[in-house]
């Protein structure tokens, strides 16, 4: 950090923000700004200080050299008695040895809908909090998977008067007051997207540890922890006091009942990209308050409350049950996420329904968006006077009702959710948002000594009702102030970012260079290995090489913690890397094998010309573009080329049989076209598969490309080989996800007890299960002894050098690739064979050059191969590598 770069980057900052919000708004927040970098500035240590003025800007990627960085949920490995960051720590040292960079997945405060003995380790001994949680799970009060049951309310009170004294000693008094607020945390708990959701970024969840267990970790790997930008879970503080009545909750993006419902009806929110299928506004109500005292009512008192008006217009009182019910029939409505207590609410609603036997079957469809819900079937129940008709009641309720509810149960308003129910947008645009995310990134800085910091759904960040809200002009002008305040204030923490997008996409955003994860590696290399050919790999290394900037370092993966993204295959792009019929044996290979697609909402009944150029020449059908055209009307938006189907009344079949005719078809045979459903799927139904959930191991076929079964040792060397070939691409920064590092199947129980896909993937492993397996398992065991193997090499070569090396990939068959990068004078060739047989390939002196003499020795096995007439011979066994020096 030189000390001229501080004053000429507050100078750029300043004039990014006055270019943003005008002279004043801008003056305002850099002043703002400039106050919390002095006082994050002056809270450094120093030693903190001399590693900022040690960093070398010159050589910023020096500290990620020989650096292979593990994936990995704070929870992914855990004892019962000890912090799961600790046990992270301790069991990446024991077995992983040549891991030595981490990226660690949101660790702040979330909600959790189970109690681990960790949650009580503040208030009592680790011995006593193990017991409490057994006696909450002999009680009934915890089920065997720790999770709350729904027993809970009637089981409590016997607990915390004649179970916990038992149990608590000296510590009765914090305990008492203590565990019912954890308890009732879990009971009102909501989905936490994998704790992309976080309450507040000041502490690390109790659960998982301390703020100095994190600060310890920096200090033993190369760290980077996640700066989810864009929202904040639902259960933070700005937005509670906003329901509250206490704050004008400017700091997000907030709407009312009947704005919300002008702008859908307009078609307006269907201008927004949307990442994921969910309702772009999440409906929500304040807090009812009392005029006479100021407190919230219960909702109990609620209903007490709405049946007085009832009655003060002559009208029965009903069953508190329905009127809860009547309380979020709104979400309902929007097909949005529950929380646990609407689940509740909806679960008594059924049961008062079945007392008056009454059937509610047709009342609802089952929720193509959300998991295990129901939504409102509309041709049954309209609006809610037709539910108050279903019940034999006056429709005057409903129209009391929607009259009073927002005085009763607290006023409805929508808030701006581009990712899930649960995570509300914070608003950059306002100065409480601009507060709130200049504040988070200091106390994630704050976290010890980080090496890089993932901007989490960065492109999202700038938001505007109406507007498209993705890689946005002034959204990109505030990732620069954050990434210049980053180089002021914390130089060596070097920020990545997320875009899940093609990779062309991707390198187009980052065309001034940089860092960023590239994602279509994570598909496109199962696909070459299940289908036994290199072709995939080939268009993703051309597409790379003549479009990536050469200033991008890529950070790379086989696997994320979260689906196997379909955005970085590039399916509905021409220059794309698979074909959409690829895809679709993927994604058949995965649901073989119990793994899930999930699917993202697109606008029904327009394509881009891009998509549809390459579906239908996919398809075969190149040369009748035009007449398939015709279908359509065509705009040019911006740089985009549109088309929009002319009548929007067509179902499946009436479409197909058009084409049919069009293209003098079989109706049978299109419809059996990958690529055409492709299209039907986008079109007609409005959705397109964004990402596969299921692990690694479960995303390969069970078979190899000849159709044989494979034994597990033939499996585990399959599965090496694909992480070599993602660990040795390029010059990149590589990354293994943790669950990867043992090379787990599917998680059916997870994704049983939670009904989301990505469960699938997201097993937390018991420390003792986890050794046991590699100990015993024979595909484990081989598999982790083989992958340790390739760790140390890549580690330890020093032909690796991100962002100064040079690399170049190479077929020397169709189905043996060559990875070969140098630096320095330090060459590597790694070879590698994809398919479940032997192969024997050559290697040409003359090609590799003055690289090498006439000979090179394996690193694995030792062996010494000799030139003979310039070429090398090389035989490879079944999925077998070399790594040749």
């Amino acid at each position: 950090m030189t000390s001229e770069y501080p004053e000429a980057g507050f100078t750029r900052i300043k004039k990014l923000l006055i270019d943003l919000y005008g002279d004043d708004g801008g003056r305002t927040r850099f002043d703002l700004l400039k106050e919390k970098a002095d006082a994050f500035l002056n809270s450094r240590s120093e030693k903190q200080i001399r590693d900022s003025l040690s960093f070398d800007p010159a050589k910023p990627y020096e500290a990620l050299k020989g650096k292979i960085f593990v994936i990995a949920y704070p929870d992914n490995v855990y004892t019962d008695n000890k912090y799961p960051l600790m046990t992270l720590k301790r069991t990446l040292k024991d077995w992983f040895p040549s891991i030595r960079g981490m990226h660690i997945l949101p660790e702040r405060t979330m909600s959790h809908n189970d109690i681990w003995p960790q949650d009580i380790y503040r208030f009592c001994d680790h011995l006593k909090a193990n017991l409490i949680v057994r006696k909450l799970q002999e009680d009934g009060i915890l089920d065997d998977n720790r999770i709350i049951s729904d027993d809970y309310e009637s089981l409590i009170g016997k607990f915390m008067s004649e179970s916990l004294p038992e149990l608590a000693g000296d510590d009765m008094e914090i305990l008492k007051k203590e565990l019912p607020v954890i308890l009732d945390a879990a009971w009102n708990s909501h989905f936490n997207d994998g704790g992309f959701s976080q309450k507040t970024r000041a502490v690390v969840d109790p659960r998982f540890g301390e703020n100095r267990h994190l600060e310890d970790l920096t200090g033993s790997f190369s760290t980077m922890l996640d700066f989810v930008v864009n929202h904040l879970d639902m259960d933070n503080d700005y937005l509670e006091e906003f329901r509250r009545g206490n704050n004008d909750g400017e700091a997000f993006v907030i709407i009312y009942r009947d704005e919300y419902r002008q702008l859908k009806a307009d078609g307006v929110l269907n201008k927004t990209f949307r990442p994921r299928p969910f309702p772009l506004f999440t409906g929500m109500r304040k807090y009812p308050v009392t005029d006479l005292d100021g407190k919230c009512l219960t909702p109990d008192e609620c209903a007490v409350e709405m049946n007085r008006i009832f009655t003060a217009n002559d009208l029965e009182p009903l069953d508190e049950r329905l009127i809860r019910f009547m309380s979020i029939y709104f979400k309902i409505e929007n097909d949005q996420g529950l929380t646990s207590e609407d689940k509740r609410i909806f679960n008594a609603f059924e049961q008062y329904a079945a007392e008056k036997k009454i059937d509610t079957s047709a009342f609802w469809e089952d929720s193509q968006i959300q998991a295990r819900q129901k939504v409102i079937n509309y041709k049954r129940l309209p609006d809610m006077e037709a539910l108050m008709e279903e019940f034999g009641l006056s429709i005057k309720y409903a129209d009391i009702f929607m009259n009073d509810s927002d005085h009763v149960f607290g006023r409805e308003f929508y808030i701006y959710t581009t990712f899930s129910e649960s995570q509300a947008d914070v608003n950059p645009l306002t100065l409480d948002g601009f507060n709130m995310i200049v504040e988070d990134l200091f106390h994630l800085l704050s976290s010890g000594s980080l090496t890089m910091m993932r901007m989490d759904a960065i492109k999202y960040l700038w938001k505007e009702i109406g507007k498209k809200n993705f890689d946005m002009e002034e959204g990109n002008k505030l990732i620069e102030v954050i990434r210049t305040l980053m180089k002021i204030v914390s130089p060596s923490t070097l920020p990545l970012d997320e875009i899940n997008s093609p990779d062309p996409v991707v390198y187009s955003m980052a065309r001034d260079g940089g860092f960023a994860y590239l994602f279509g590696q994570v598909n496109a290399v199962p696909i070459a290995f299940n289908e036994g050919s290199l072709e995939p790999l080939i268009r993703f290394n051309k597409t790379r090489n003549e479009q990536c900037p050469e200033n991008l370092l890529p950070f790379v993966m086989l696997s994320t913690h979260d689906g196997r993204s379909v955005q970085g295959l590039g399916v509905q792009r021409s220059d794309g890397h698979v074909s959409i019929g690829q895809f679709y044996n993927l994604k058949d290979t995965v649901e073989s094998r119990g793994g899930k697609p999930k699917f993202r909402s697109v606008a029904k009944g327009e394509i881009s010309g891009d998509t549809f150029r390459k579906v239908f020449t996919e398809a075969g059908y190149e040369k009748k573009l035009d007449r398939l055209s015709g279908l359509f009307d065509r705009n040019l938006i911006g740089q985009e080329d549109l088309y929009r189907l002319r009548d929007n009344d067509w179902e499946e079949s009436d479409l197909l049989e058009e084409m049919a005719s069009i293209l003098d078809e079989d109706v049978r045979d299109l419809a059996g076209s990958p690529a055409v459903d492709y299209f039907i799927q986008w079109i007609i139904y409005g959705r397109t598969a964004y990402e596969l959930c299921c692990t690694t191991r479960s995303s390969f076929s069970l078979t190899d490309s000849s159709g044989n079964t494979l034994t597990e040792d033939e499996e585990a060397r399959r599965m090496v080989l694909a992480q070599l070939f993602v660990l040795t691409q390029g010059q990149d920064v590589p990354a293994i996800y943790f669950n990867d590092l043992i090379g787990l199947e599917n998680d059916f129980k997870s994704f049983e007890l939670s009904g989301r896909p990505r469960d699938l993937n997201r097993h937390k492993n018991r420390l003792d299960e986890m050794v046991d397996l590699i100990k015993n398992d024979p595909f484990t065991g081989a598999y982790v002894e083989k992958l340790n193997e390739i760790l140390k090499l890549r580690a330890e070569d020093r032909s690796f050098a991100p962002g100064e090396g040079s690399f170049r990939f190479s077929v020397l068959s169709d189905t043996v690739f060559l990875h070969h990068p140098w630096h320095s004078g330090e060459h590597s060739f790694i070879v590698g064979n994809i398919v479940n047989r032997e192969e024997t390939v050559t290697l040409s002196v003359e090609e590799l050059g003055d690289r090498v003499s006439q000979s090179l020795t394996d690193q694995i096995s030792g062996r010494i191969y000799k030139a003979e007439e310039g070429r090398f011979q090389l035989s490879l066994e079944p999925y077998g590598y070399l790594w040749l020096k």
